[in-house]
């Protein structure tokens, strides 16, 4: 199955249809609002060193504290996951963006 190609703000993303659907079902975070965190001015992006992939830490359009997973190619940024933060993970983003 094709990938989605989506374009927000000049930035554009891609993922698997099915895992979006997957993590919609799962997780409650459409894979479209997951993109509005690459533009919180406060977004944390982190490496996680066990893999390629990255992490974004921020806020959606909608004030939802999310998590996404992504890979960046080229060009774009491939989604892999997203998911609300839990207390413990919102705790640690408060204290990294608290001066």
């Amino acid at each position: 199955m094709a990938s989605v190609v989506f374009t927000l703000n000049d930035e554009t993303f891609e993922w698997d249809p099915i895992k979006a659907q997957i993590s919609l079902m799962a997780h409650g975070i459409s894979f479209e609002e997951a993109c509005e965190v690459f533009f919180d001015p406060m977004v944390i992006f982190e490496a996680d060193y066990q893999s390629p992939r990255l992490r974004a830490k921020g806020f959606t359009e909608n004030q939802t504290l999310i998590i996404v997973i992504f890979e960046e190619r080229d060009e774009h940024y491939r989604i892999i996951t997203a998911w609300k933060m839990s207390k413990s993970e919102r705790r640690t983003y408060e204290d990294q963006t608290t001066p």
